[in-house]
């Protein structure tokens, strides 16, 4: 806590900061331990009795609005892609209906999330004594299709965050069947009213990949195209794929972005590295309690419940023909 409070930029790189970097069990476990009596400890695997104590001391060590913001606040990432609705095979689980997609909103409204703006979220990484308010999650939407960008103008209350490939604004998505993507006005409209508009990249593809002379282009050219385009434009990215290393994440860095979105799934918190914030994908077949765990837990929901989600939306829809 001490080198914590000296320097909180280290944040993310000590045990400290990584609350948030283990599945919801071991969150769970972690918070009931961490208050524990001694005596329940006998009967514990050593892993789990090492990490309890660690966090245990951790408590001990904090102040209340320190253990708050280092454990008590967090936030969920739900993104999509497509909102079109029109069952092209291969796209199902990029494409969520419109009417779905409304309905998941007004789920989350009726629980009680709260939407966090980019102005919060920048504010929760960047000032070592923020912390959120319970049930914040974050809507994002990747690749700017057409689609996506009409849906969304609906419903700019949730303060969407929308991520394009600046090279390829205006065309077609090559990596989705040809759909096409939304232009710069259309763009500049979204922006107008409320929605924040953020990079992609150039292109869609993984930047891992690309060569040096390349990398650097993709990042900060993009950077430099979408604020021309669109001045209100946030300095944010969303890898492509969500694939990133070392590498990239510095030429992130360098670009001058403040932020960027992964697709790794779970929670972010204070600790959690702002260059790989963790996002859920959010499908069509995801009713209200698909819905809730994915914006309680951060994490996809079991396979067997995924797979039994969509046979029951398919035979809602076979039914309706």
């Amino acid at each position: 806590m001490e080198v914590v409070r000296a320097d909180p930029s280290l944040l993310t790189e000590l045990q400290l900061g990584a609350f948030f970097n283990v599945y919801w069990p071991s969150r769970l476990l972690r918070r009931v331990l961490s208050s524990a009596p001694a005596k329940v400890f006998r009967s514990l695997p050593l892993a789990v009795v090492a990490d309890a104590a660690f966090w245990a001391g951790a408590r001990a060590a904090a102040t209340d609005d320190e253990w708050a913001r280092l454990t008590g606040s967090s936030y969920v990432v739900l993104t999509f892609h497509r909102l079109a609705g029109d069952r092209i095979p291969g796209q199902e689980r990029l494409d969520v209906d419109p009417a779905m997609f409304r309905r998941h909103l007004r789920w989350l409204r009726r629980l009680g999330f709260r939407p966090l703006s980019r102005e919060e979220l920048a504010e929760f990484h960047e000032n070592p004594s923020s912390t959120l308010p319970s049930r914040s999650f974050v809507l994002t939407a990747d690749d700017g299709f057409r689609d996506a960008v009409v849906a969304i103008h609906g419903h700019l209350s949730v303060k969407p965050q929308l991520f394009v490939n600046t090279a390829c604004v205006g065309g077609v998505a090559s990596w989705a069947g040809d759909r096409p993507l939304a232009s710069w006005d259309e763009l500049r409209d979204l922006a107008t009213g409320g929605g924040a508009i953020g990079s992609h990249a150039r292109t869609h593809g993984r930047l891992p990949d690309s060569p040096p002379e390349l990398l650097d282009e993709e990042l900060a050219g993009s950077l430099r195209e979408l604020q021309t385009q669109v001045p209100s434009a946030i300095s944010v990215l969303a890898y492509p794929h969500g694939s990133h290393d070392d590498r990239v994440r510095a030429a992130t860095i360098r670009a001058g972005y403040r932020a960027a979105f992964t697709t790794e799934t779970g929670r972010n918190g204070a600790g959690t590295d702002p260059y790989c914030l963790r996002r859920v994908s959010v499908k069509d077949w995801d009713g209200p309690l698909s819905l809730l765990w994915k914006t309680v837990t951060g994490e996809l929901v079991p396979p067997v419940w995924d797979r039994w989600a969509r046979r029951l939306r398919s035979s809602r829809l076979k039914m309706k023909r």
